[in-house]
């Protein structure tokens, strides 16, 4: 099952009748890429959940710009 995860700039979501604050993953795919996947792009779902699912990730190649890519999720670095 292939999961793309896009960047979504919102700081709260209304869930079930209650807000929740947007976390920020750091992850490291199976290729060693580190990216960022945002909580509310997996409709606030346990990253838990994810490992192993192949995602797409948001980061910054060596000029600056905003990239995806697309791979095995392998572990949670950081939550913001």
């Amino acid at each position: 099952m292939l999961y793309i995860i896009t960047m979504v700039q919102t700081k709260n979501k209304q869930t079930k009748g209650r807000n929740k604050m947007n976390k920020t993953y750091s992850v490291r795919l199976k290729n060693n890429t580190v990216g960022t996947v945002y909580d509310s792009t997996i409709d606030f779902q346990d990253i838990n959940n994810f490992i192993g699912e192949t995602i797409t990730v948001q980061l910054h190649d060596e000029n600056g710009h905003s990239i995806e890519v697309t791979g095995i999720l392998d572990e949670i670095l950081e939550i913001v």
